[in-house]
């Protein structure tokens, strides 16, 4: 064995070499930019996180078709026309009488959806009032006379 390699393997644990002038502040520079990389991207991801839950909740309030009494809002605005003239005892055209199942779900609906309530209110007067609480409406005298009258034209009709 030669003293080099002698010397290499039993090797005094005090001695230092001797580095290059830079080599440890360039690999302190390094782990650094690495510690604020990995620290950045946390704070991207958690911020990311926070703001797709932000979204996706604003866009749910936003949405414009809520379930309410069974049925979205999207589902109900079609028979209100219908709904109204039932509720009048009005002739309502053959395709567009609702059954008793659909009358109830669109009466629940416009009780409990605020923007529904609001458009019917708004397209036939004095049929529903709205109460001091928001999003939740009640029903006039006149209107629950109206229903009642037009609970039994439906009965009538479908008894025929």
């Amino acid at each position: 064995m030669s003293s080099h390699s002698k010397n290499n393997s039993q090797r005094d644990e005090t001695v230092w070499d001797n580095c290059p002038a830079g080599v440890l502040v360039s690999m302190a520079d390094r782990l650094n930019a690495a510690k604020r990389r990995k620290q950045t991207l946390r704070g991207i991801a958690a911020t990311s996180a926070v703001l797709l839950v932000g979204a996706a909740m604003f866009a749910g309030t936003r949405s414009g078709d809520n379930m309410h009494g069974g049925i979205s809002c999207s589902q109900c605005r079609p028979h209100l026309a219908a709904y109204q003239a039932q509720l009048k005892g009005v002739a309502v055209p053959e395709g567009e009488v609702l059954s008793p199942d659909l009358l109830e779900k669109v009466r629940l609906h416009l009780t409990k959806c605020a923007k529904c309530g609001e458009k019917f209110e708004g397209m036939y007067p004095g049929l529903l009032t709205l109460q001091s609480s928001p999003g939740e409406l009640r029903f006039s005298a006149q209107w629950l006379a109206k229903v009642n009258q037009s609970d039994s034209v439906m009965r009538l009709r479908l008894q025929l």
